[in-house]
């Protein structure tokens, strides 16, 4: 009986899987022409998921820190965001768009359940999505370069977020002139974002030395021209060489900084243009940080549960306390109140102190908490830029079950 418990929630857990990966984290919905699924899949996956967090709540195990630590912040966020959504939903049904940024949530507060039942003792969802990332990474490379030489046609899309290319796999922004745009995407809704997933996978590749796929997200990383990305990438390094090294290692460190600088005055002209190109982006992330510093009072007064949800950012534009979408934690304030910007700074300070003294105390680390620990501090900066990891489900699966391991060494060792 405990085998068939067992088989059942490792084939769940896996289809779940398999549906955030194809109709939610990537855009191969789109490239596939799975759109009008898609819609059908995320709802009857929208009413699974809180059906099966009302289980979760009644079996989890708690301690008082996987509760505190983990579990009540998560609840603010989901609840901060529910309740905006009903209120919102009285003026506009299209609010309950907004359900696509609660079920990271709770897919997060769901997962213990999981892990408590040693289901990722069995499956290793790192190897299986660096897997993924692989192939389809490939076929992209040479979408991308065929492409950009006229080589093959592209089918053009059109999507809320804006007008597409698209080839079997790969995507490309679709510019003016019906021509794809020269930044790498693969199969996600920007190069950026590409480019964080990236990330921890090319730390997983290195300590498990998987040296063809650090080869093959090199090169894709490099045709993002994401220059948070670059920024990570130098700071995921310079933690790597450090614990191989150790801190003394001052020569290793400059070379560091050296390369940093001669990156980006000296050999890489595309990414200075890419960068001249995004102009107007950089300067709303500088207004998004800045105007969460400057509204923070008047919104939690104004709009204690956020401000009212539109489909369209135009409209949500037009509310004089509209932070924009680059400044995470301005994000959960406006759109899910001060119970989900609680909810979220507690989380994001917990994990960011807790992988930082992790990585400077605890001595012999093995490969799995050095690329947890280190995947965490590198992907920091991208609060300040756009949707993180942590903001899509694909967290609950590659780094909650890290956290909720040590949140639960007192049910584990009885």
């Amino acid at each position: 009986m405990k085998i068939n418990k067992l088989n059942f929630h490792k084939n769940l857990l896996s289809i779940i899987f398999g549906i955030i990966i194809v109709f939610q984290l990537t855009t191969l919905k789109l490239s596939l022409g799975l759109t009008s699924l898609s819609r059908i899949v995320n709802i009857f996956f929208t009413i699974i998921l809180f059906v099966f967090l009302f289980i979760a709540i009644f079996k989890i195990k708690f301690t008082k820190g996987l509760f505190y630590l983990y579990f009540f912040p998560g609840m603010l966020i989901v609840l901060g965001f529910l309740i905006n959504i009903i209120k919102s939903s009285i003026y506009s049904v299209e609010s309950f768009g907004y359900l696509s940024q609660v079920l990271p949530w709770m897919m997060f507060l769901i997962i213990p359940y999981f892990v408590q039942k040693n289901i990722f003792k069995t499956i290793d969802f790192w190897e299986q999505f660096s897997k993924f990332i692989l192939f389809t990474t490939i076929i992209s490379l040479i979408e991308y370069f065929l492409a950009l030489n006229d080589l093959i046609i592209l089918k053009s899309i059109e999507s809320p977020n804006g007008d597409f290319l698209t080839g079997k796999v790969a995507i490309f922004h679709k510019l003016s002139d019906d021509t794809p745009h020269f930044r790498f995407y693969s199969c996600f809704m920007e190069p950026g974002t590409f480019a964080m997933f990236l990330l921890p996978l090319i730390c997983h590749a290195f300590y498990f030395k998987k040296f063809f796929r650090i080869i093959i997200f090199l090169i894709a990383f490099y045709f993002t021209f994401s220059l948070g990305g670059i920024i990570s990438l130098f700071l995921m390094i310079f933690l790597i060489i450090i614990k191989l090294y150790g801190i003394k290692k001052y020569l290793i460190i400059f070379g560091i900084l050296f390369s940093f600088i001669f990156y980006f005055s000296i050999f890489n002209e595309s990414l200075r243009d890419a960068y001249d190109e995004k102009g107007n982006s950089a300067l709303e992330r500088e207004e998004s940080l800045s105007k969460t510093a400057t509204n923070f009072t008047k919104l939690v007064f104004n709009y204690p549960f956020g401000i009212p949800l539109k489909s369209e950012t135009t409209e949500n534009q037009k509310n004089e306390f509209y932070l924009g979408t680059n400044f995470i934690p301005g994000v959960y304030l406006q759109f899910g109140g001060y119970l989900a910007f609680m909810g979220y700074v507690v989380f994001l300070f917990f994990t960011t102190f807790f992988s930082i003294l992790f990585y400077i105390f605890k001595k012999n680390l093995s490969k799995e908490e050095l690329i947890y620990v280190i995947s965490v501090i590198a992907l920091f900066p991208f609060i300040f830029q756009r949707y993180t990891i942590m903001e899509s489900s694909l967290y609950a699966f590659l780094f909650s079950p890290f956290i909720i391991k040590y949140l639960t060494l007192k049910i584990e060792s009885k």
